[in-house]
């Protein structure tokens, strides 16, 4: 170990020419003569040197770095080359490295004089690069401020990406429930439509029924009944309901149920100006069997609540 940097000029010596006194002494012969020397002189350099990153590389590109940096890397770039140098120049070449990449290595790796790191295809997430040298004689320096350096996940691996497909496919699948929705009350108009308009029953039938349903809706007034329905209707009148279904249709162009409530409404007109019945009693003797349901047919066929009317009319 201590050859050249100490004066020694050759490196050949005499078998079994050595020994060693009561002092400690250690006497060597060789082709240059004797040498005498105590292993407590040898000097030892207590110097800790600093260690520097001498060159940093990204996917081969070299990138300057301070000991504050704080790298931030797309996935892609998760190759890196690392350069360290001990500022330790007595037997610079036995100058050692150590290092540690927190969250990635398991433990401090010593590398001896290997001064050149490399990590490839490094995973997403977040790391912290620790190093250390130690000089000729083996005394370490302390441990340099890590560098950080943050690899960001893929898109499609991040929460984010999670999140907007789960918004997406919710809104795909609300929108799709929706659309059927819709096609599905359609067909079902088109079926009502089709199956009052494609009647097969006489004009004459059709005329004669309607005038003598017209006729008795003026004399026993039925639509007071809140629980009239198709059935009834047709039964008092001695025909089918589906019959009837499409008389009302063909002649006055509405169902079943708007077609009743537009003469209670005409009664709740009658007893609003006529009469001082609460809102609730008109609508009972009008033939609705709750207030909600008569102040909304109310309002679709007058433009306007039953107290509003009541009370412009008094104006």
């Amino acid at each position: 170990m201590y050859i050249t940097d100490y004066g020694l000029q050759e490196l050949e010596f005499f078998e079994k020419f050595s020994n060693k006194d009561k002092d400690g002494y250690l006497y060597f012969g060789g082709i240059g003569g004797i040498y005498i020397f105590h292993p407590d002189s040898l000097p030892q350099n207590s110097y800790k040197p600093p260690v520097i990153i001498e060159n940093f590389f990204i996917n081969g590109k070299k990138t300057s770095i301070n000991k504050d940096s704080t790298l931030i890397l797309k996935p892609s770039r998760n190759n890196l080359k690392i350069s360290l140098s001990v500022l330790n120049f007595i037997q610079s070449d036995k100058n050692k490295y150590a290092y540690f990449l927190e969250n990635y290595d398991t433990a401090w790796i010593y590398s001896g004089n290997k001064y050149q790191i490399n990590y490839y295809n490094l995973p997403p997430g977040t790391y912290f690069f620790h190093y250390k040298g130690a000089n000729n004689d083996g005394i370490w320096s302390k441990t340099n401020k890590p560098v950080k350096i943050i690899i960001r996940e893929r898109f499609y691996n991040t929460i984010w990406f999670y999140i907007a497909i789960f918004a997406f496919s919710l809104i795909l699948l609300t929108s799709f429930i929706l659309y059927k929705q819709y096609v599905k009350k359609q067909l079902k108009k088109k079926k009502e439509l089709l199956r009052y308009t494609s009647s097969n029953l006489s004009k004459d039938f059709i005329n004669e029924k309607n005038s003598e349903m017209l006729q008795f809706l003026e004399t026993k007034k039925p639509y007071s009944d809140p629980d009239l329905s198709l059935q009834k209707l047709a039964l008092s009148l001695n025909t089918k309901p589906n019959y009837l279904s499409q008389i009302i249709n063909t002649k006055h162009n509405c169902n079943f149920r708007d077609f009743i409530n537009k003469y209670r409404i005409e009664t709740a007109k009658e007893l609003l100006l006529n009469t001082n019945l609460k809102i609730e009693a008109v609508a009972y003797d009008s033939g609705f069997n709750t207030l909600s349901t008569f102040n909304a047919v109310f309002k679709k066929e007058t433009g306007t609540t039953p107290s509003k009317f009541r009370n412009n009319s008094e104006k």
